[in-house]
């Protein structure tokens, strides 16, 4: 991945991360100044979206109580049938 962007592999995992919805930040932990910039240049670029997806799917992990009930089998037994749109 930090190939085919020609970037550091910390800044793509700081970029992905500092970009997930929810994450509102992220700790770099610099030591030297050189560190802190290279790690604030990460979110200097845009990961495209196809990469973003691969990503996304290695981090993906198997549902866990209580995630489990957000999932769709026992949301529909939740809700008794009725299709439950999240606010977008």
């Amino acid at each position: 991945m930090a190939k085919a962007l020609d970037r550091p592999a910390a800044q793509v995992a700081l970029n992905w991360v500092a970009t997930q919805p929810g994450v509102t930040s992220t700790i770099i932990g610099a030591t030297k100044l050189a560190q802190l910039e290279a790690n604030l240049a990460a979110i200097s670029f845009d990961i495209p979206a196809e990469l973003r997806a691969e990503l996304d799917a290695a981090s993906q992990l198997d549902p866990a109580h209580p995630y489990m009930f957000f999932e769709g089998v026992l949301q529909e037994r939740i809700h008794g049938g009725v299709r439950v749109r999240r606010w977008s």
